[in-house]
């Protein structure tokens, strides 16, 4: 699992490319998709967005701990909206 964290990951690539091990293309394939799953799930802003995001964190299956801080953006975000149209509602 500590693996599927593209930082980890990264780095014990780039160690085994140094040491010159064969055949790491597929390594470099799932670094690339994580890569691009996380920072999906950092650039996310609105709610459809963060959905989608941790959609493909889940499929792509980041560490929890990289999913929580969506979760929470999410969380807080699906919050303010519901509150923004009760206020809406009562004028």
């Amino acid at each position: 699992e500590e693996f599927r964290e593209p930082e980890r990951l990264r780095l014990a690539f780039k160690r085994t490319k140094e040491v010159g091990l064969p055949d790491l293309h597929d390594t470099e394939v799932l670094l690339e998709l994580l890569t691009r799953v996380k920072q999906q799930l950092d650039d996310a802003r609105g709610i459809d967005e963060l959905k989608e995001a941790l959609r493909e964190g889940h499929e792509a299956r980041l560490p929890a701990e990289l999913l929580q801080e969506a979760v929470d953006r999410l969380g807080t975000r699906e919050g303010a909206h519901y509150n923004l149209r009760l206020a809406m509602d009562a004028h």
